[in-house]
């Protein structure tokens, strides 16, 4: 993010160091909402039919159900959250020149049971579960806006190669039907492209931090 005030930021390695950031980020998704997915499934039932507007269980069924997702996520999210945030901070150097240290302390004696009590135990690790709930939930609204910024970007400069070979084409805000309605168009996406690396660098900036 102090990359992006720099005067010579175009020219630095930040915008390719934010665009492998982001592209990463979907394998990341994908490797704590699959888990949490399945730990969250009594939620997920729960919620299906509270959007559905028809509660078919009884009021102790609902109870028993919100218990066992808490249950589940209690005992699964540490597991989900702790391997994420070793992934997490490794891949934060690409964005973050600052080292993001681990917040874990160490066991106070050897074996499973030990290392089990002082992690599910420690602030860190719940940050951790935090933050992965934050990673499969705000974090692909914030790159879908994103994307859907730059695609427009794009569009807008591109429009006269869109509508060169005939038929309306909708920028989001308007419709152009001819090369000569899409001139500026056109002019306004390319003087914005220069734009594009500095929405990589801020979306990466905002999820680094």
């Amino acid at each position: 993010l102090q990359a992006v005030s720099r005067r010579r930021f175009l020219v630095t390695g930040w915008p390719w160091r934010s665009l492998g950031y982001l592209l990463t980020t979907p394998a990341v998704v994908m490797m704590a909402g699959l888990p949490l997915t399945l730990l969250g499934l009594p939620w997920i039932a729960l919620l299906v039919q509270l959007v559905d507007g028809e509660l078919r269980w009884s009021l102790g069924t609902v109870v028993l159900v919100a218990l066992l997702g808490a249950a589940l996520v209690t005992a699964g999210g540490p597991l989900v959250g702790l391997p994420l945030a070793i992934v997490e901070r490794w891949r934060q150097r690409l964005v973050d020149d600052r080292p993001a240290a681990s917040g874990h302390h160490r066991a106070p004696e050897p074996g499973l049971w030990s290392w089990l009590r002082t992690r599910y135990t420690e602030t860190a690790t719940w940050r951790a579960v935090g933050y992965a709930g934050l990673l499969v939930t705000v974090v692909p609204v914030l790159y879908s806006v994103a994307l859907l910024l730059v695609v427009l970007i794009g569009a807008m400069a591109a429009s006269p190669l869109l509508v060169s070979d005939g038929g309306a084409v909708s920028l989001g805000f308007g419709q152009v039907a001819d090369v000569e309605g899409a001139l500026p168009y056109a002019l306004a996406g390319t003087a914005l492209l220069p734009a594009v690396p500095y929405v990589f660098a801020l979306v990466a900036g905002a999820h680094a931090a």
